[in-house]
């Protein structure tokens, strides 16, 4: 049997355990053994999606890196590669080739690959110098690393066309880039059968004649929930029949709460917490509307093809990286995230809409395009094209 080391410097939890697990299981489907290598030691299939705000005891080094000042934090990610190293090592035999998930100052793959004679694959989710929640202090030497390993790699899949054309700035040659973005399970949305919705929309407090605008997601301030709150009040608020449903958890919540009775829409606004990520397509299933609120210039985001997956309308913001997976037949419902005014326009564009039609092509091209399963097949066909 063909064999892959999958590495990852992440806790493959949340929306990261996702991808992870999915491309995984892509490359056994199409016939590779997968060995992880990762801090945790964890197999990311078994907590997947699972909640990070959960209460759960912090690891030693888990506290450390929440309160670590930053440059001891980063000496702490180039020190990681060391034990990279060794695992990577131990689990060469009879390897064909790494594929490791993007991290800061991280060179393990590349190093081994070099010794063992092995090609390598690198999945790129951001890179050095874009803003992010945690600022970065030892750039350059980042950097150094970053354009080191991405032009050693036989091949580089980042998850949207941004990050694409910064790679090839740094010096990549254009025919070993390949976008692949995110995507959904393909037997999870598309290879069982759920409950009849309208008793998954009784489940989630819905009724005959609601129409849900529903996200799923944690309640960090980078989904910036409080301007779709802002907004939806300004589109529908004393419309009872209009729900916001937000599914998730995180440390906005209270605030949430507090905003909603602030704008009169506490009675439209229904919080079923967080979604087990098996339960995910019956919840969205029950919704009308699927809405990414905020989105940055290089991620890809997860939510947006389970929202296609499950056959929603989607209201985004208009970014490359949204623009370029959904049909022209969406354009109407995306809006400048700069603009709360353009959130506004677009959420009672879609609620004029043909919900079902929309939903109907989303789930269509989702089905043929956007899975992890097809995503897997387009990596293993690239690193075995020598």
């Amino acid at each position: 049997m063909k064999k892959v080391i999958y590495h990852f410097r992440t806790r493959g939890t949340g929306p990261e355990g996702v991808h992870i697990a999915g491309i995984a299981e892509g490359f056994e489907e199409a016939g590779y053994e997968v060995s992880f290598v990762s801090p945790t030691g964890r197999d990311p299939r078994q907590f997947r999606g699972s909640n990070p705000f959960k209460q759960s005891r912090e690891s030693l080094v888990q506290r450390l890196s929440r309160y670590a000042p930053q440059v001891v934090f980063e000496c702490g990610e180039i020190a990681y590669n060391r034990s990279a190293i060794q695992q990577m090592q131990a689990a060469m035999q009879d390897c064909d080739w790494i594929y490791e998930r993007y991290a800061f100052f991280c060179h393990a793959a590349q190093s081994v690959a070099e010794r063992f004679n092995k090609p390598y694959a690198l999945e790129v989710n951001e890179l050095a110098g874009d803003e992010r929640v945690r600022k970065q202090v030892l750039t350059k030497r980042c950097r150094e690393n970053e354009r080191r390993i991405l032009l050693g790699a036989k091949a580089v899949f980042p998850v949207s066309q941004y990050l694409a054309d910064r790679i090839a700035e740094i010096g990549v040659m254009p025919e070993r880039i390949h976008v692949v973005p995110n995507g959904v399970d393909a037997q999870q949305f598309f290879g069982r059968e759920l409950e009849p919705r309208e008793h998954l929309r009784a489940r989630y407090g819905l009724q005959a004649g609601d129409r849900a605008y529903g996200f799923v997601g944690w309640f960090v301030p980078w989904h910036e929930l409080d301007r779709l709150l802002s907004a939806f009040a300004q589109s529908f608020a004393g419309q009872l029949d209009r729900k916001l449903v937000l599914a998730g958890d995180g440390p906005l919540r209270e605030a949430l709460l507090e905003q909603a009775q602030a704008l009169g829409i506490q009675q439209q606004l229904l919080l079923p917490g967080a979604i087990d990520y098996a339960d995910i397509p019956a919840f969205l299933s029950a919704l009308d509307v699927g809405i990414v609120p905020a989105v940055n210039a290089f991620r890809s985001p997860i939510k947006l093809f389970e929202y296609m997956g499950a056959g929603l309308p989607i209201v985004a913001s208009r970014v490359e990286a949204v623009q370029s997976v959904l049909p022209d037949m969406q354009s109407a419902f995306l809006f400048d995230q700069t603009e709360i005014a353009d959130l506004v326009r677009a959420l009672q564009a879609v609620d004029a809409c043909d919900a079902e039609v929309v939903g109907r092509e989303n789930r269509a091209l989702c089905q043929q395009q956007y899975t992890y399963q097809k995503h897997a097949q387009t990596i293993c066909q690239v690193m075995e094209a020598r």
